[in-house]
């Protein structure tokens, strides 16, 4: 029997547990992590997370340690703007980092090309601040580490990354 299909509509936007996820003015809000893929190319996603940290730690997606994951048998660039921020803003470090980061068939994770661009760099002469690529975590993890030496105060750290993935193999 045949079925009329109606297009996929709602007045007043879509909910997931009562929380708004599309707006009535077409706005995605509220998700932890946007993925992108393209019809054509099944084999390619683009995926965008929030990290943050505190101090000298590897940035995590949430509070229980998560890392970014990524699939075995895959190269992924990935795009990071970061910033590091004292509490009351007497300091402040801001990097984008820009890498390549292969996953083989067993998980390995491994970079194979990393750039740094300072952009602003407030940190006292008598402390270092740094940002690195971390990817000697678990099998398929992937994160930034960073680093602070030379202070007491607490710095907070929040990235948004940009991961483009590509099936390898």
């Amino acid at each position: 029997m045949a079925v009329t299909l109606k297009k996929f509509d709602s007045l007043g936007g879509y909910s997931v547990s009562n929380e708004v996820v599309i707006t009535e003015e077409k706005d995605l809000q509220n998700v932890n992590t946007l993925q992108i893929k393209n019809n054509n190319f099944s084999d390619i996603t683009k995926t965008n997370y929030i990290l943050k940290g505190i101090g000298s730690q590897i940035l995590e997606l949430d509070n229980t340690a998560g890392k970014i994951i990524l699939p075995s048998e895959t190269i992924n660039f990935i795009t990071i703007h970061i910033v590091g921020l004292k509490a009351d803003a007497s300091a402040v470090y801001s990097t984008k980092l820009e890498t390549t980061v292969t996953c083989d068939n067993t998980g390995n994770v491994s970079t194979l090309t990393s750039f740094i661009t300072v952009i602003r760099d407030d940190v006292p002469d008598t402390e270092t601040w740094t940002i690195l690529p971390y990817d000697s975590g678990s099998v398929g993890e992937y994160s930034v580490i960073a680093n602070v030496s030379g202070t007491t105060d607490s710095v907070k750290w929040v990235a948004a990354v940009e991961v483009l993935q590509s099936l390898w193999a």
